[in-house]
């Protein structure tokens, strides 16, 4: 009987191990995602754009990360509530995920700022990706489904396979276009949507 109690030990500790290799790996799935959104974090974000990044520089493919906020955020808490604004931030989740594809990375980088790594995407592919947002926001507002007005501003830098970089230059310069496009928004014009 002692053969069998020992064997019955190992299959036990095995299951077990089996059994916490299996948690860890939820805990780590779960530690790369936004609870609101469902959306990568900002460390899922570093994690797969610095992966991406790395074998968009290697096969010199074109890749673009773009920046996008929530314009008015703040009046949306302010005046609607912050249950509305969670909604504003899970329709702006929706807008990204349904224009980007699958392969990128789509991230709520915290509070009402996002960030997306975009394989296959070019700088003349930029103002296209910027009209299929702005016409995913619009097709909402015009719904009246939500009683908030979504408007994002949407900022964009290009890989430069010539002069590669780092995932951080990148969204600092995506983060600084749109500064540009915030401002513009704000002066009146609507360039942002």
């Amino acid at each position: 009987g002692v053969r069998i109690a020992v064997l019955r030990d190992i299959t036990e500790q095995k299951r077990q191990e089996a059994e916490l290799k299996a948690q860890a790996q939820q805990l780590k799935a779960l530690s790369l995602r936004d609870d609101l959104t469902g959306l990568y974090n900002r460390r899922g974000f570093q994690e797969h754009g610095q992966r991406q990044l790395a074998n968009c520089a290697r096969t010199r493919r074109p890749a673009c990360v773009f920046f996008v906020d929530l314009n008015g955020m703040k009046g949306i808490n302010d005046t609607l509530g912050h249950e509305v604004g969670d909604r504003a931030l899970v329709a702006t989740s929706t807008v990204l995920s349904t224009v980007f594809r699958a392969s990128d990375v789509v991230a709520r980088l915290g509070g009402d700022e996002f960030a997306i790594f975009a394989q296959e995407c070019s700088l003349d592919d930029v103002p296209t990706v910027r009209a299929r947002i702005a016409e995913r926001v619009d097709a909402l507002n015009i719904s009246g489904v939500e009683r908030f007005h979504l408007s994002l501003s949407v900022g964009a830098a290009a890989l430069d396979a010539a002069q590669p970089t780092d995932l951080d230059a990148l969204l600092e310069a995506a983060d600084h276009s749109m500064y540009e496009q915030k401002r513009a928004y704000t002066n009146g014009t609507r360039a942002a949507s």
